[in-house]
């Protein structure tokens, strides 16, 4: 745990809790009460954002807010589904905290979650981000499926936890309780300097939802930032109670959809011309699967995100000018935290179910 004040070398005055809320307004309450119960503010100013994503929700609708809380929620109501990236984006413009920190709302938070945080971020002025552990409130000694114990990427956009590699979840046994540099850090729960929102820029919309935080990550260590896992805070996650509902094609559409996006977007552009056929390549096998498991849908959805690449080429690339165009570090530092070999080589033909199997080294 970080207890050498002396090492704290920025002040933080101000939070702004960001909610964005869309679905069963249960798993809201439920979210809220236990950041009523677990979130002090005596010594800093906490405000509660809540972003009413074509949702409609009344103050009164709120209940039991403790008096520390009185007067520091803000609804704001969006007449249309503006995915999780707008959604987002709309809650910064409504927040005044020097920190933001972003939840999902059917997650559970612990005592002293936010202190952790706050500490984390505090330690270095090139930390732009921090995210706790994360598991999972059905079973709360496993991690969950969205952040565990720090979050990774490889050069093909494939992402893997410390906890979770595709679908394999670990037990948390204390196996990755240490303070660790990551890629990037999972929207779930993630603890950003505002001003670094300032300078990197808001969530890119297009994302409309899932990679949204991944993209932003990978933006902001292009111009010199660094993200943390801290294991000094827990956080427990539902998953997918916004989109549950949904077909289960959409997500997969989403998913294939925006890696390609964040990749085209973030990678540089000698590095693309050897990356991306192989990531076509791997799209292709994808369908393959689908198709094996006579999943047409499944196969159909993969194959949607791939036309979609093709109609939207020219403003994808124009993004990927404009991300070049403004980095300040160069490849070779980026790449000592983005994996140079393939996770899914190493997970379906090696064999390696667990991230301490890789035996991965990141500088």
């Amino acid at each position: 745990m970080f207890t050498n004040k002396k090492y704290i070398i920025e002040n933080v005055d101000s939070v702004s809790i960001i909610i964005v809320h869309y679905g069963d307004i249960k798993y809201l309450k439920r979210c809220l009460t236990s950041i009523f119960k677990n979130t002090s503010c005596t010594k800093i100013s906490v405000e509660i954002v809540i972003v009413s994503n074509k949702s409609l929700i009344a103050m009164g609708e709120i209940e039991d807010i403790p008096a520390s809380f009185k007067g520091k929620i803000k609804v704001i109501h969006s007449t249309k589904n503006l995915g999780y990236a707008g959604s987002i984006n709309l809650g910064l413009k409504h927040s005044m905290g020097s920190v933001i920190v972003i939840l999902n709302n059917d997650i559970e938070v612990t005592p002293g979650w936010l202190e952790s945080l706050i500490e984390c971020l505090a330690q270095d002025e090139e930390i732009a981000g921090c995210q706790g552990k994360i598991l999972s409130l059905s079973d709360k000694d496993r991690f969950d499926v969205a952040g565990a114990a720090g979050a990774y990427l490889d050069k093909y956009g494939y992402t893997f936890f410390r906890g979770r590699i595709f679908d394999v979840l670990e037990k948390d046994s204390g196996q990755y309780d240490n303070k660790i540099e990551v890629f990037w850090i999972c929207g779930v729960s993630m603890a950003i300097k505002k001003r670094v929102f300032n300078k990197v820029g808001f969530f890119d919309e297009d994302f409309f939802m899932y990679g949204e935080e991944i993209d932003w990550c990978w933006r902001a260590r292009l111009s010199g930032y660094k993200f943390f896992f801290t294991p000094d805070t827990t956080i427990y996650h539902t998953g997918s109670a916004s989109t549950g509902k949904w077909q289960p094609h959409k997500k997969i559409y989403y998913f294939h959809r925006n890696h390609l996006l964040l990749l085209l977007k973030n990678t540089s552009t000698i590095d693309l011309i050897s990356i991306f056929p192989v990531k076509i390549f791997l799209e292709f096998v994808a369908i393959g699967y689908y198709l094996f498991k006579k999943d047409i849908k499944g196969a159909y959805a993969v194959l949607k995100s791939l036309l979609w690449l093709t109609t939207n080429f020219v403003s994808i690339w124009e993004k990927h000018n404009g991300v070049q165009s403004n980095r300040t570090v160069s490849d070779s530092k980026i790449k000592q935290k983005l994996l140079q070999r393939s996770i899914v080589f190493h997970h379906f033909i090696l064999g390696k179910k667990y991230y301490q199997d890789m035996r991965f080294r990141f500088k």
